[in-house]
């Protein structure tokens, strides 16, 4: 279990934002081979703009992972075209953001604003 302060500092350099939400006091970590379990684990749903997009699939995605960690949360960032959502996770190795409407699971890539786990 990894503290509050030191998941602050690790997100917050790993994902250049300085606005974390933490929620709870200790946190998990989690490999990457569970995160794409995960991913497998995702619903068959159909994107619906602005009805089942982005923010759905991460709620969603959060959802499956905290039956087992608190090692996945939500982050919403800016994007090309506006707004995202998509989830980080405390990897073992590092902050992993996964994009949960293709599986995609990187170390870099998305800039986000906020994120809350």
């Amino acid at each position: 279990m990894l503290s509050a302060l030191s998941i602050y500092f690790k997100i917050a350099f790993a994902l250049k934002t300085p606005f974390i939400w933490l929620m709870d006091s200790q946190y998990e970590t989690i490999s990457k081979a569970k995160l794409t379990e995960l991913c497998c684990n995702m619903p068959d749903l159909s994107y619906i703009p602005e009805t089942r997009d982005c923010d759905n699939f991460a709620f969603i995605y959060k959802g499956i992972a905290d039956r087992t960690t608190n090692a996945v949360g939500i982050v919403v960032g800016k994007v090309a075209g506006g707004f995202h959502a998509w989830n980080v996770a405390l990897g073992e190795d590092g902050i992993y953001q996964v994009e949960p409407q293709n599986g995609l699971i990187v170390h870099e890539g998305y800039r986000p604003l906020v994120v809350i786990i």
